[in-house]
């Protein structure tokens, strides 16, 4: 019985063959046609340096512009249509943030033309983009779109969405087996001017980092750790799979295929073999690129906030859709249904109100919109939103004015919370409208008492109107039926789990270290003594001598003197020079006062204290500190420095937003809330709070950090020197701060740090672990070469990263640095500093990819001069340059770098090199690939030493990238020809494989195809299925004249040979007709 053999797999191991031909082929399901390469050259006049198509964009906006005058419809001037195009691309460059705001402008608002229409002369409103409508609009795609900025410099993304001719999104595509982080690298890189096509980008509104299993997306300018995540809600799962599965139309598939007809036997072969499972590539491709969704997405939920765009997360776009339908319904008394919108402190909260208002103002007519915050910094983001709509927010000034207002039926309205109650109390006002839609910022709900009076006195005046509350805390027990008043809760609710699994803020990490306050002088000393334990003598005098200074101790606390003893240590020990700042919340104006004093004289923080007039109160439990001297000539000194307390407010705050200024800011209450400085890692919470504010305050330090260059921000810090935490390790509303709300609620807002230190010495063994079979441990190349696995670099890429995250937290905790043994914690430091250099140098030598070896540099040397005792010196190893040998041997000698290791990274450069063109010559490059393959097996197997290996690899790698000895091989008729080389390769292969070993056949079908090629290659000819046919006709007529079609060779072998052929040349011509 004959046996049956299995069939292995199949699947595309290319990225233009997998990830991006799936992605393409959605996109084509969703409405997005296809343009050819070629085609798309000839809609751009072959100049690569113009991004618009401008034949679609000219015909579209023909279409869509009509000139309404007189009961008839006229066209724009051909001269116009020109004007509107060139207003488009030819803004002088800014900076690529506020080209785009200007371009995004025009896009939404459109442009004024003027025009004579019969006798009269005036501007006429010209739109480049039917908003209301999707389908009046022209949708289509290209892949691997190259923009030339300079001669020489093309940045080619794998695929640009245009709308009626404009870049609208541009996708970067990575297989499986990449990490979707390089895909992001890639858009961040194509957005510079220095080395990438910002041009491109101009007009973009989304960006997408393409991956099977892990892709994320932005807008234009975002930082790379705030690139999000999607999850569709209103799609059904089954949807999805019908629209990847669905077949393309013939005519859709065929320009589609002229691009990727290497890859087509596969692609077809999935969905008639059933279709493909769904990826989470599908599910975000489909949830934000349906041509109706992507003009939703930009005209909505696209903003420029301050100096940032912003695109809406999906809890922001699905509450905002969701309470657009329901306020559609209503009640018996005609009223809308409201409801509470639960998004957690650092989520985009108050984006969500902005977007939400801008969409109720165009979606209902004769919406008036009245925006109840406590945040002033929104006024301005506010408008700016709205000048899309047309409308104009206006700021209450009194109670009186918002009163006056709202009779004047202003269309938006934004007040103060208190300024509403105010109004209220001086006067009746009643406006029974069922079109008003108040939106309630409650984040400070204890300030100004208790929700339902608020409820109740709106109620009476705007007594139908639409009331949807917004919170960044969850509802206390107490509250809960109150607040609901307003309706149900909206979903999604997005609370702090949520966020931190999908990296929107940082989890929080306390400490507990309270001060009594009737703390006595011998425990300062005490206090003293371990603030400064790891200081020098020489500098712990210092420190001494500094803080007995009497014109500091001068009515100062000794409480407040171990605060300042404490904070201003760990402030220094962990965040000092990374940029990284915090702020210290104290009881008193009078304690922030003498605080910064205490700062000053130490001399190692610089600080700033934030405080309101002396004669104003912080909050409701404050004392009244209008008379303290203290207080008084801080003030006096302020507003001679500053000229107001706005501009005292606004300075200092900037100041510390940026990498310079102070890095401690001293607060009461001001800035504890409300406040959103990325930077924040630390609170130093040295005064009582509980519920709300208690939740408010901590959540200043959730904030994702992402600047180029800057320090890593995993996690933020709460240091308690008042015992509002006290007890962590049951359940978080077993506080009495916090004993008002249900636990669920509070699940995961904050957690101890000892708890994550716990797990070091179990993170230390698996990580020693890794090198088990390392016998001498003094020998880093022992360690390099036991890394020579891919799978165990991941493994020990993953241990590594989870140590080093690990012990950077735990050393903030003074508790643990006074239960670790110091020969335990040195060997920790020690073994982590060596790791990282060790990670460096593997990367280095087996050629891992690195998005940014500057930024990956600077932030290995930040480690390792924290780590790293004063008489070592280790130094961060770079990749050598190995494809020249006189720069690879000058920089071998300087990092003294073994044989070895200089021939693996060698070794993995080549591979690399020869993974990326392999295409181009097929047979060739597995030919070398195998040999080095070979070459790194037999010196892992020792059956070759060091300088063996080098001079092996040196060999292939000259072999592979300058064809070396090669050519003897190749027959001499083509000897040197690089083309007819790689076409000679591929045939003899087929020729071999249908048993016809004939030596000059080969030679015959590589020179007659190569002749083909060079007679017929027209620009754009791989997509020209015309000029393919010539060329098939020219070898097929070699075929049957030369050859007299030997039986041997049957037309099946023929159509192989010449296919692969076709593949290739199409590979290693570019678009443009040059030989590469």
């Amino acid at each position: 019985m004959s046996e049956i053999e299995s069939a292995g797999p199949d699947f595309p191991l290319s990225e233009a063959g997998g990830a991006q031909l799936q992605a393409l082929h959605t996109l084509s399901a969703l409405g997005w046609h296809y343009l050819s390469r070629a085609e798309v050259e000839r809609l751009r006049g072959n100049r690569r340096s113009e991004v618009l198509l401008q034949d679609v964009l000219r015909k579209q906006l023909g279409r869509i512009n009509r000139i309404r005058y007189d009961g008839r419809n006229h066209p724009f001037s051909e001269e116009n249509l020109h004007t509107a195009i060139q207003r488009l691309r030819e803004q002088p460059f800014q900076g690529l943030l506020r080209n785009n705001e200007a371009a995004t402008d025009l896009l939404q608002l459109g442009t004024a033309l003027p025009q004579r229409i019969d006798n009269l002369q005036r501007e006429w409103s010209l739109r480049y983009i039917v908003w209301d409508d999707w389908q009046a609009n022209a949708f289509h795609m290209a892949a691997e779109f190259p923009v030339e900025t300079v001669p020489g410099q093309v940045v080619r993304p794998d695929i640009v969405l245009f709308v009626n001719g404009i870049p609208f999104a541009v996708i970067e595509v990575k297989s499986p087996r990449e990490d979707v982080q390089q895909a992001i690298s890639q858009q961040l890189r194509n957005q510079k001017q220095e080395d990438g096509a910002p041009g491109l980008f101009q007009t973009v509104q989304l960006l997408i980092a393409a991956q099977p299993n892990n892709p994320r997306y932005a807008t234009v300018a975002t930082p790379a750790k705030l690139w999000a995540e999607w999850k569709e809600q209103d799609i059904p799962g089954e949807d999805i799979a019908a629209t990847i599965n669905r077949p393309l139309d013939a005519i859709e598939e065929a320009e589609l295929l002229k691009d990727f007809a290497a890859h087509q036997r596969r692609h077809r072969a999935v969905h008639e073999a059933g279709g493909r499972y769904v990826t989470e590539q599908d599910r975000l491709l489909t949830g934000l690129c349906r041509p109706e969704r992507l003009l939703e997405l930009a005209r909505r939920f696209v903003l420029f906030d301050g100096p940032f765009k912003k695109i809406a997360r999906h809890p922001q776009f699905f509450t905002v859709r969701h309470l657009l339908q329901r306020v559609q319904t209503r009640d018996e008394r005609q009223r809308r249904e409201g409801g509470v919108v639960w998004h957690t402190q650092g989520s985009g909260k108050s984006l969500t109100m902005v977007m939400l208002a801008k969409s109720l103002a165009m979606d209902v007519r004769g919406a008036r919109i009245v925006m109840v915050t406590d945040r002033t910094d929104l006024d301005d983001q506010i408008r700016k939103t709205f000048r899309a709509t047309g409308l104009e927010p206006v700021q209450a000034r009194t109670g009186e004015h918002l009163l006056e207002l709202l009779e004047a039926k202003s269309p938006v309205v934004t007040t103060l919370i208190h300024k509403f109650r105010a109004g209220l109390n001086k006067r009746k006002l009643v406006d029974d409208s069922a079109d008003i839609f108040v939106l309630i910022d409650e984040s400070h709900r204890s300030q100004y008492g208790d929700i339902e009076s608020l409820h109740a006195r709106m109620r009476e005046a705007l007594p139908n109107a639409c009331v949807i509350g917004f919170t960044g805390t969850p509802l206390a027990k107490k509250e809960r039926n109150t607040f609901l008043k307003f309706g149900p809760l909206v979903q999604p609710a997005y609370t702090l789990t949520d966020a931190v699994a999908e990296g929107a803020v940082v989890p929080l990490l306390y400490e507990g270290r309270l001060v009594e306050q009737d703390i006595d002088s011998n425990a300062v000393d005490a206090w003293f003594e371990r603030s400064t334990r790891e200081l020098s003598d020489a500098r712990r005098a210092e420190l001494k001598k500094a803080m007995s200074k009497p014109a500091t101790l001068m009515g100062v606390s000794d409480w407040l003197r171990c605060v300042a003893f404490d904070a201003g240590r760990h402030y220094v020990d962990n965040f000092h020079g990374s940029g990284l700042k915090g702020q210290v919340a104290v009881p008193s104006k009078r304690d922030a006062v003498l605080l910064k004093r205490l700062f000053d004289e130490i001399g190692e923080v610089r600080s700033e204290v934030v405080i309101s007039a002396p004669d104003m109160r912080e909050d409701e439990t404050a004392i009244n500190e209008s008379t303290d001297s203290e207080v008084k000539a801080f003030w006096k000194k302020m507003m001679q420095r500053y000229g107001d307390e706005a501009a005292y407010n606004r300075q200092i705050v900037d100041a510390f937003k940026g990498p310079e200024g102070p890095e401690l800011l001293i607060v009461v209450s001001k800035l504890l809330t409300g406040f959103d400085a990325p930077r924040n890692t630390v609170l130093y919470l040295a005064r009582p709070l509980k519920e709300h504010t208690l939740l408010q305050a901590i959540a200043r330090v959730n904030r994702v950090f992402d600047e180029a260059g800057g320090a890593d921000k995993p996690y933020g810090y709460i240091i308690d020197y008042c015992g509002v935490l006290t007890d962590l390790s049951d359940a978080l509303s077993s506080n009495a701060a916090l004993a008002d709300f249900d636990e669920a609620d509070l699940a995961n807002a904050v957690s101890l740090i000892r708890d994550r230190a716990a797990m070091l010495p179990q993170q230390h063994a698996e990580l020693l672990d890794v090198f088990a079979g390392v016998a001498n441990r003094f020998d880093e190349e022992a360690y390099a070469r036991h890394l020579a696995d891919e799978g165990l670099r991941a493994k020990f890429h993953r241990l590594l990263s989870a140590f080093r995250r690990s012990l950077e937290m735990a050393q903030v905790s003074r508790d643990f640095l006074d239960h670790t043994p110091p020969e335990r914690l040195a060997r920790w430091r020690g073994d982590l500093a060596r790791f990282e250099a060790l990670r460096a140098s593997v990367r280095a030598r087996y050629s891992e990819k690195v998005a940014d070896w500057d930024d990956y540099r600077r932030q290995l040397q930040r480690l390792l001069d924290r780590y790293v005792t004063s008489h070592e010196v280790i130094t961060v190893v770079e990749p050598l340059p190995v494809f020249d040998d006189n720069a690879l041997a000058a920089a071998s000698k300087q990092q003294n770098r073994t044989d070895a290791s200089v021939a693996d990274e060698i070794a993995h450069r080549t591979l690399r090199e020869i993974d990326e063109k392999w295409e181009e010559d097929p047979v060739f490059y597995e030919k070398f690939s195998k040999l080095i393959k070979d070459t790194i097996d037999a010196f892992r197997q020792h059956r070759l030493d060091e300088k063996a290996y080098l001079e092996m690899v040196r060999k292939h790698r000259d072999g592979a990238t300058h064809r070396g000895g090669e050519d003897a091989a190749v027959p001499a008729a083509i000897r040197g020809k690089g083309h007819e080389t790689a076409y000679w390769g591929i045939a003899r292969r087929e020729l071999e494989k249908a048993g016809l070993g004939d030596e000059v056949l080969p030679v015959g079908f590589a020179t007659v195809f190569a002749e083909a090629v060079a007679a017929h290659r027209i620009i754009g000819w791989q997509t020209d299925e015309g000029v393919k046919n010539r060329i098939r006709a020219a070898v097929d007529a070699f075929y049957f004249d030369e050859l007299g079609a030997p039986e041997a060779l049957t037309p099946a072998v023929l159509d192989a040979i010449v296919d692969q052929l076709m593949d290739i040349a199409t590979i290693r011509m570019p678009d443009d007709g040059r030989v590469r």
